[in-house]
């Protein structure tokens, strides 16, 4: 079976200076989907209203007592693992996510989890890495995402069809996503549709991160040495769905998604 990316997104109301659980988001899981293969943490990131801690620990990684524990940093959903290291996660494993954060009643936090499944059993998806995209390269399009102000700061929102603001891909073509823009800071956002076996792709939500994000999947096949740009068909176009992960803030926001046109 072929490989797949997927996202686990965690949120808390309310975080205490010295930490507090969070829980999977509608439609996740903290439990590591069942496989036969190696099961990879590519990234993490989270946005917060004050400054602590987002961990992730288990009895398999390093240590249960701390296992991975990141600095944040006020609304700043950077990538916080180092580009050139994977963390090994386990099959079935349950993984505890605690975020600290001082910033008061009603304050949401919001962490996001990008995994990368050797092979996953029911899950077809197309993953180029950074040779064949080279080979198979022909122009650029963006794909807009307007979805207005979010109702929900603690859950995936905003969903829309690629087609939305418009229809513009080239339709018998396949389309490679090598990155994005976000015009404000939000959790992140992601993709989805039957070319990632309905699972969601997630992509971190800084707008000052625009240097990165424009190559952003691109650049994680290109540091792993993995296909890791995802293919989609134009076919598909009204079946594939952009959502949002916001915050307490509820900024309205837009993005671009950057596709490269594959011969």
């Amino acid at each position: 079976m072929p490989p797949a990316i997927d996202t686990i997104t965690a949120t808390v109301t309310a975080a205490a200076a010295g930490g507090s659980a969070a829980a999977a988001v509608a439609g996740d899981s903290l439990i590591v989907r069942s496989t036969s293969g190696r099961v990879r943490l590519l990234n993490a990131w989270i946005d917060t209203d004050a400054a602590g801690f987002l961990q992730l620990t288990s009895p398999k990684l390093h240590d249960n007592t701390r296992g991975l524990r990141f600095r944040t940093q006020v609304h700043q959903p950077m990538p916080l693992t180092p580009w050139e290291t994977m963390q090994d996660l386990y099959p079935v494993d349950t993984l505890a996510v605690t975020i600290a954060s001082a910033a008061g009643a009603g304050k949401i936090d919001n962490a996001m989890f990008l995994l990368y499944y050797d092979d996953l059993s029911g899950v077809q998806q197309t993953l180029l890495d950074v040779a064949t995209l080279q080979k198979r390269k022909l122009e650029t399009v963006t794909v807009e995402y307007a979805p207005g102000a979010p109702a929900s700061g603690s859950t995936y929102s905003g969903l829309a069809a690629i087609t939305a603001q418009s229809d513009l891909l080239k339709r018998g073509s396949s389309y490679a996503l090598v990155g994005y823009h976000v015009s404000a800071n939000c959790t992140g956002i992601t993709i989805r549709g039957a070319d990632s076996g309905n699972l969601r792709l997630g992509m971190p939500g800084p707008a000052p991160f625009m240097d990165r994000s424009s190559t952003y999947f691109y650049d994680l096949a290109s540091y792993y040495g993995l296909p890791l740009i995802p293919v989609f068909q134009a076919n598909n176009s009204p079946a594939i769905f952009i959502e949002q992960v916001s915050n307490d803030l509820l900024a309205a926001i837009t993005a671009s998604l950057i596709f490269v046109r594959l011969g």
